[in-house]
């Protein structure tokens, strides 16, 4: 209670003390009040004071049933620790994609410090959390010349090229998806190279050799090769020693991505010697046409 309101009770109940001592007055005509009469006036006085103070009573309490304190706890507890969700750093799962257009070439350098050469109209793509993840994983499209560093961690590089994936711990290696037959072509080192989902056992290369999957026949096949010939994808230089037309012609669709069609199948087998430093295709065709006498 506030003095205010104390005073307001004391003067309300002077008031009743005076109304019945004025009514005693006028019946008694000013007689004295006997010890009945004063207990009663008492008795009227604090049941007045008990009546105000009930009536100003605070009202009561607002009270929640069982189903509806559950939810109330929920989003107490949501409030808590909110800032918590706030300042936690989320991971980042997003993917870091490259690309080359027409006639481009362009060297990539992964996180772990390998090297991608990737050839014109191709694209690469990795996890941006290359560096922490388990695996080191690239998806490619076109054509690319891996070189992968060994890892303190010892975590397995794997390249997914169309329907096979390519395991690596330490190599260079080359891996062409232009065409519906998937190359792989190995310069050093070693890979093994699977095909999921079918029943080929997964292959194991050596320096100088290629696989080659036809995605029609689900088929592989293996074939030696000079590991000279990617020089191009690290030296800029084409070196060809004794090398097949057909060969040539299957280099050229890896780095430029153009198909080359031949009027006669007797070409395929003409070679030729030769150190052309690595331009436009309209550079390199004329000088194999004068070389070997043809018109491509």
């Amino acid at each position: 209670c506030t003095p205010v309101s104390v005073c307001l009770k004391w003067g309300r109940c002077i008031n009743l003390l005076m109304f019945h001592y004025i009514n005693y007055s006028n019946i008694a005509r000013m007689i004295p009040l006997s010890e009945l009469e004063k207990a009663q006036i008492k008795d009227a006085v604090f049941a007045t004071i008990e009546d105000q103070t009930t009536a100003k009573a605070l009202p009561a309490r607002r009270t929640y049933s069982s189903r509806m304190r559950y939810p109330m706890a929920a989003a107490v507890i949501g409030l808590l620790f909110l800032p918590l969700f706030l300042f936690v750093p989320v991971k980042n799962s997003s993917n870091i994609t490259e690309k080359t257009g027409e006639e481009e070439t362009k060297r990539i350098i992964l996180p772990d410090g390998s090297s991608i050469v990737l050839n014109a109209h191709s694209s690469i793509k990795y996890s941006n959390n290359f560096s922490s993840d388990p695996v080191r994983e690239v998806f490619l499209q076109g054509n690319g010349y891996f070189t992968v560093k060994k890892d303190s961690r010892f975590r397995p590089f794997k390249v997914y090229a169309n329907t096979l994936a390519v395991t690596v711990l330490g190599t260079e290696f080359n891996v062409n998806t232009r065409s519906p037959a998937t190359e792989i072509a190995l310069t050093s080192g070693s890979v093994r190279v699977d095909k999921p989902g079918t029943a080929n056992r997964p292959a194991l290369l050596s320096p100088g050799e290629r696989i080659v999957v036809d995605s029609v026949g689900r088929t592989l096949s293996r074939s030696t090769f000079n590991p000279e010939l990617y020089a191009a994808w690290l030296s800029g230089n084409w070196v060809f020693h004794k090398t097949s037309l057909e060969e040539i012609m299957r280099l050229v669709r890896a780095y430029y991505g153009k198909e080359i069609v031949f009027p006669k199948e007797k070409y395929k087998q003409l070679q030729m010697t030769a150190m052309i430093p690595v331009g436009k295709l309209q550079d390199l065709i004329p000088v194999i046409n004068e070389t070997l006498g043809l018109h491509i």
